[in-house]
């Protein structure tokens, strides 16, 4: 009951954030980095209370967040660019068809480089978007 209720959470936040339905490969994988990251999340690390003791990587928390991190990064620009080529190809013209990323999307189109103070707009997207997750 408890992995039935943890996949439903998880599908409807992703459907919310992305609006993908994912076939069973690319959802597994999906889901099994999200966990991994929401489980490291709560994870307790030495090195948090000890920064001294940091470069022990204790229990190996800090070498598996850098993959799990590389991984969502992936995820994140592979879904990313799924979404800005359906723009540009103008299958999301429906208003009541756009999710949180197309949402993002549209909001950093007109913006001017000065107004994002030097960062990507790739960047702000898809980190906003890992927030949205917690």
């Amino acid at each position: 009951m408890k992995q039935w209720f943890e996949n439903l959470a998880l599908t409807i936040i992703i459907r919310m954030l992305f609006g993908k339905e994912h076939d069973f490969e690319e959802g597994k994988r999906a889901r099994n980095v999200m966990t991994n990251f929401l489980k490291l999340l709560g994870a307790f690390v030495v090195a948090d209370f000890i920064p001294s003791l940091r470069w022990l990587d204790i229990g190996g928390y800090e070498k598996e967040m850098k993959k799990n991190a590389k991984e969502i990064d992936y995820i994140l620009e592979k879904w990313l660019v799924e979404h800005k080529k359906k723009r540009s190809c103008g299958e999301n013209k429906c208003e009541d068809d756009k999710d949180f990323m197309d949402i993002m999307l549209s909001l950093f189109e007109d913006a001017m480089d000065e107004d994002l103070a030097g960062f990507d707009a790739d960047t702000i997207i898809k980190s906003t978007c890992l927030v949205s997750l917690l």
